[in-house]
This record gives C-alpha cells, sequence and structure tokens, in this order.
C-alpha cells in the first residue's frame, strides 16, 4: 500500500504573505545566510495537525470525517505575534512568529484531531502551540537578540478554511501539495 505524508493547516491569504514579505527580508538582512534556511512566503502556514504516514486507500474517508467534525467551526481572525525562538531561546532551532488566538486554534486542532481519530490514525498528544516557521536555524549559534528584530504589528486576516496538503520531502525544500480545501461555516 502507498502511504503518504500529510498535514492539515491554515493557508495566508496573499494580502498577509505581502505584509510579512519586508519583515522576512530585513531578517534575512540581519541573521547570516548561512545559518538559516528561510521559508518561501507561498509555503508560509500554520500546521495544525501532522500526520506522518497514512495509508492512500484511508485518504477519503479521512477526508470526510475531518469535514464532520469542521461543520460547526466559525471563521477567525488570525492574529500573527511576535518573533520567537523554538523550542527554546537558548536553543534555537527554528525562528517564527507566533500566532493566536490561542482558543480559537486549539478548537480547530482539537476538531481536526476528531476526525483523524475517527479513522484510527494516531493525534498529537502534547498541548498546541501556534506558530509559524519562518525559518529552521541550520547551525547552532548563539540565539539572535529578539529585540533587535522587532517589527509593526500585522493586522488580525480572516481565515474561513483550512487545507489539506500532502508533504513530499525534497533535497533542499519540501513540496506541498494542496490536496483539500474546507470552508468554514459563516
Amino acid at each position: 500500500m502507498k502511504a503518504i505524508r500529510l498535514f492539515f493547516a491554515l493557508s495566508l491569504p496573499n494580502s498577509t504573505q505581502q505584509a510579512i514579505k519586508p519583515v522576512l527580508k530585513s531578517l534575512q538582512q540581519m541573521i547570516p545566510a548561512e545559518t538559516v534556511r528561510w521559508t518561501p512566503v507561498q509555503n508560509l502556514h500554520i500546521t495544525l495537525q501532522f500526520l506522518q504516514r497514512v495509508e492512500y486507500i484511508h485518504l477519503t474517508q479521512l477526508i470526510e470525517k475531518v469535514r464532520i467534525e469542521l461543520e460547526t467551526i466559525k471563521p477567525l481572525q488570525l492574529e500573527l505575534g511576535d518573533l520567537e525562538l523554538l523550542p527554546t531561546a537558548n536553543h534555537p532551532r527554528v525562528l517564527s512568529l507566533q500566532v493566536g488566538p490561542p482558543e480559537s486554534l486549539a478548537s480547530l486542532v482539537r476538531a481536526i484531531g476528531l476526525g483523524i481519530k475517527a479513522t484510527n490514525y494516531p493525534v498529537e498528544e502534547r498541548p498546541f502551540r501556534g506558530h509559524m516557521t519562518l525559518g529552521r536555524l541550520s547551525k547552532v549559534l548563539s540565539p539572535p537578540s529578539l529585540a533587535e528584530l522587532n517589527f509593526a504589528p500585522f493586522s488580525p486576516t480572516l481565515i474561513n478554511e483550512i487545507h489539506l496538503f500532502e508533504s513530499k520531502p525534497g533535497r533542499s525544500r519540501s513540496l506541498y501539495i494542496p490536496l483539500e480545501r474546507f470552508k468554514l461555516e459563516s
């Protein structure tokens, strides 16, 4: 049987991608290029659930079960917050933006998780910590001072759909293939 890697995510509208571009450009000028593998603007997203291995024959059932769980979920105003280093500021591997509101995102994660569990696939049990990866640190270095990297706050962004992507690992970057969109009830 053929297995695929999947993730459910919030994608950013073009207007938000355009607002993030100058921030990314500034960061790229401040942080040495050889230390970070930057996420292309068009690939920026907030992962809600990741599935390492799903049998392709279960894909239709998975989509149906998740769609049922999302039927009552309302659109939300996504808030992009401050820069952060993950997993910790002292041992950073990822440079990301905080995202919120936490309660709304946690509700989405729970709903998608119920759909996944209904197809007998496991879900992440750790509490959800929303973030948007801007870049992955490729070298261990002294953490950049986030105070030096501050920028103007972003306007909230209306999110009215969730996407399911297949993730195909590549040499330098993963390829994200859109498989399904889930409209959130207005």
